[in-house]
């Protein structure tokens, strides 16, 4: 048998004979729920950086792309363009 009001967890025991019941403590839910809502906020920031580290990574080598395409525009020189795969001017 339970003792009257014994303590398991977030709730409380009591005991009749053979029969058991757990009451759910009222300030237990919201502890729940608050541990639960750090462990998806953690997650959530751990996402973030990801998400973040590979746009910084997306950005740096579309500087370095641009860096390419300026470098050979300015060894063609003025008014020079590509078409069709050679250079004309």
């Amino acid at each position: 048998m339970v003792p009257k009001g014994a303590r398991n967890g977030s709730g409380v025991q009591f005991g009749l004979g053979d029969v058991e019941w757990t009451v759910t403590s009222v300030m237990g839910l919201p502890e729940e729920r608050e541990a639960a809502a750090r462990v998806r906020a953690e997650e959530v920031r751990a996402e973030t950086e990801r998400v973040l580290a590979e746009l910084a990574e997306a950005e740096a080598e579309a500087v370095l792309e641009r860096r390419v395409i300026a470098r050979t525009e300015l060894r063609r020189g003025p008014g020079r363009t590509v078409r069709g795969g050679g250079c004309t001017g």
